[in-house]
């Protein structure tokens, strides 16, 4: 029990990014005692391990509780449907080979930094800022997040189950899943990308997090808890700088009317698909709700074909429909794994 305990106090200290220097000081208690509790030499007091929690924001009963099979929880939920839990049967094969992988080949992630306290327009910014992106848009978000630390399976799930993806941590390897429904337009799979990177960077102690279609209906979010809101939001932030949107309106639309022939010269300049772009332009009230409606309704993909000879960041990379598209760095380890001898 003391070195399981002082396990968990290691890892939230670190996903926090702090110091046992920085424990000691904001506890009162000594930088040799917490060193040695999370080494399993020590078992705190009752008053220490509450002075501890209190710091670290986390109940005392966290510490205690025992670590579990994230899809355990999943299969063990009463109201989710056996459809659900066949479906994630997959994934959750995905996943243990993923991880078997990892630790064969001693090859891991670096976990992104963990967020607690910033509204999702600042954790974006911070985010986007960390990773170097500037103002530009993500043209790769899959490849993107893979490399910050969410290894991400994309599979396609019966349509009746309305599901747009998920978010699994398995906290003793700290590593982050996250499944993309690809029965979804490929817009769709990018905000669904983008949503649960949020849950990645925020969310991690949730575990396991289920997502409906519902998310991209405004009307629905508040029926969720508000960390989906949050996510959302987090998502359109992520996607796409509103400064570049804001400079390419003033530099190339300033003196022309608000016409489909104008947004798409949007959307291929930012190269993500029309649904993301309408959607940021009304957040930032470019457009209004009505206007928004029509251009959703308008058949552009052929106007825009008609235009420029070729449609641009609308659809998958991938012609066919298949069940499962593994990521690029798990067919990576997967030939490394195959081509080593003692494996």
């Amino acid at each position: 029990m003391k070195k399981y305990l002082g396990t968990k106090i290691k890892q939230v200290r670190e996903s926090l990014r702090l110091t046992q220097e920085q424990v000691s000081k904001g506890t009162g208690l000594s930088s040799e005692f917490i060193s040695l509790l999370e080494k399993g030499k020590r078992y705190p007091s009752l008053e220490s391990i509450e002075k501890i929690s209190n710091y670290l924001n986390k109940n005392i009963s966290y510490f205690f509780e025992e670590e579990t099979d994230p899809f355990e929880t999943i299969m063990k939920d009463k109201e989710l449907s056996n459809s659900i839990k066949s479906e994630f049967k997959t994934f959750k094969k995905y996943c243990t080979e993923y991880l078997n992988m990892e630790n064969i080949l001693g090859i891991s992630l670096e976990e992104a930094p963990f967020y607690s306290s910033l509204s999702p327009e600042m954790m974006a910014a911070e985010e986007r800022k960390r990773l170097g992106l500037g103002t530009q848009p993500i043209k790769n978000i899959f490849t993107l997040l893979e490399l910050n630390g969410l290894r991400i399976l994309r599979q396609s799930l019966k349509k009746s189950l309305e599901i747009a993806g998920a978010f699994i941590y398995f906290k003793a390897q700290k590593a982050g899943f996250a499944l993309i429904n690809t029965n979804q337009s490929y817009a769709k799979q990018i905000i669904t990308a983008a949503h649960e990177y949020c849950h990645y960077l925020k969310d991690r102690e949730f575990i396991s997090i289920i997502d409906n279609e519902d998310i991209f209906v405004d009307e629905y979010l508040p029926l969720y808890p508000s960390r989906e809101k949050f996510a959302h939001l987090f998502s359109l932030h992520f996607l796409i700088s509103e400064e570049q949107i804001t400079s390419f309106i003033r530099e190339e639309l300033h003196k022309k009317e608000r016409r489909i022939e104008n947004i798409i010269m949007l959307k291929r300049h930012l190269e993500l698909p029309l649904e993301i772009i309408l959607k940021t332009l009304l957040r930032m009230k470019y457009i209004s709700l009505s206007e928004y409606n029509e251009y959703k309704e308008q058949k552009y993909l052929d106007y825009e074909k008609s235009l420029f000879g070729y449609v641009k960041a609308e659809s998958s990379p991938y012609k066919k429909r298949t069940k499962v598209i593994p990521s690029d760095r798990y067919k990576t380890l997967a030939v490394q794994a195959f081509q080593d001898k003692d494996l």
